[in-house]
């Protein structure tokens, strides 16, 4: 019995040692490659890598600019439409994605209250020829001198209240889109329509029929397709490329053939992001367009002087780009640089070294190899 416990208690001692090392293997943190990180060579290393040195120097550039962004619609062409006084929705004639003309009927709002501001203005409007016959009378008596001149002043007030009256009641009707005229010959209606303000399509049908709408309460939202653009975003260090009138290739996303485009509007806000929104208008309208699709804009951009290292002189790594700058004799600081446009053979650094510092050429790819390496 005694040899059984002892058994035990040895195979508890190692299958805790056992965890520990497994916990110590799982929590051993994965090594990474930091920024700035200096390489020391060896005379035979330098030898064997056959490092080389450049500068970098200022060259004219030319090159595609690639911008990613969607297309939307200017805040003067995308409405939405209500009823001015509220109601209650008797017909609703589209739905989502139904092409509208200005002036078509959309939908009918009833309510009671329309009856009586029709009534009210029919009412102001029987009045007024009474009033204006009164204004006449005591305009003749006062020049007889047969009345005082009390009772005129009070005649033309009481007339230019009932047409002041008659022209905020009729403004009201044109509001809600009741003819006047056919009013006046004794046509009341309890239903009022509701028109198209624009050429254009349905992007969204937000009440259903019988619902109450308020007068703020939105009905529909149309958009007039015509005036789509592409808002495409370019990071601020490429902001100098650009300009208002350059043309622009745009691609939409599973589209191989591009449509042309010219930059309309830069924006002048910067983004979190560190972006700013390029407008651009379609040479060509397109129908088949729609708010909120994903594009490519493509911008060639050329004539620019910039500075530029070697291709072979920038290394990525975890995202980043990076070059190597000579220290001191076999001595190398990785640092990390913003890289631009790529042109024969060179590649544009927008921030990161200056011009008098030298950098790897032929070996940046070997010194970042050795110091994986090293970190691993």
């Amino acid at each position: 019995m005694k040899h059984i416990i002892i058994i035990i208690l040895i195979s508890a001692v190692f299958a805790s040692c056992g965890n520990k090392s497994a916990e110590k293997e799982v929590e051993k943190p994965e090594k990474e490659l930091p920024a700035g990180t200096v390489v020391e060579l060896s005379p035979e290393q330098y030898k064997t890598l056959g490092i080389s040195l450049v500068k970098g120097e200022n060259k004219k550039m030319k090159g595609i600019l690639s911008l990613n962004g969607s297309l939307n619609v200017p805040p003067q062409y995308t409405v939405s439409l209500n009823a001015p006084f509220g109601g209650f929705i008797k017909t609703l004639l589209v739905q989502e994605g139904s092409p509208v003309r200005q002036g078509q009927l959309l939908a009918t709002v009833q309510n009671p209250e329309y009856i009586q501001l029709q009534q009210d203005y029919l009412e102001n409007k029987s009045q007024l020829s009474y009033l204006e016959t009164e204004y006449k009378r005591q305009e003749e008596l006062a020049k007889e001198q047969v009345n005082s001149q009390k009772a005129l002043q009070k005649a033309k007030a009481d007339l230019d209240l009932n047409k002041a009256k008659l022209a905020g009641q009729k403004a009201k009707l044109q509001m809600l889109g009741i003819d006047v005229q056919k009013l006046e010959n004794g046509e009341i209606n309890s239903i009022v329509p509701l028109n198209s303000p624009i050429n254009g399509y349905v992007t969204a049908v937000k009440t259903n029929l019988g619902a109450y709408i308020g007068n703020t309460d939105v009905i529909l939202e149309m958009m007039d397709a015509q005036h789509l653009y592409a808002e495409l975003a370019v990071y601020e260090k490429d902001l100098a490329k650009l300009q208002t009138g350059q043309k622009v290739s745009l691609t939409l996303v599973g589209e191989k053939e591009a449509r042309r485009g010219t930059i309309h509007l830069i924006g002048r806000k910067v983004n979190e992001d560190r972006t700013l929104h390029v407008y651009c208008r379609f040479d060509k309208t397109d129908a088949s367009l729609r708010p909120g699709m994903f594009l490519k804009g493509s911008v060639e951009v050329s004539d620019y002087e910039a500075m530029s290292v070697p291709e072979s002189s920038v290394v990525g790594f975890n995202g980043k780009n990076y070059v190597f700058v000579a220290n001191a004799e076999r001595s190398f600081e990785m640092k990390e640089v913003q890289t631009g446009i790529r042109f024969d053979g060179h590649i544009e650094i927008i921030s990161g070294i200056t011009h008098d510092k030298q950098v790897v050429d032929k070996g940046a790819f070997q010194l970042l190899a050795t110091l994986k390496n090293a970190g691993e």
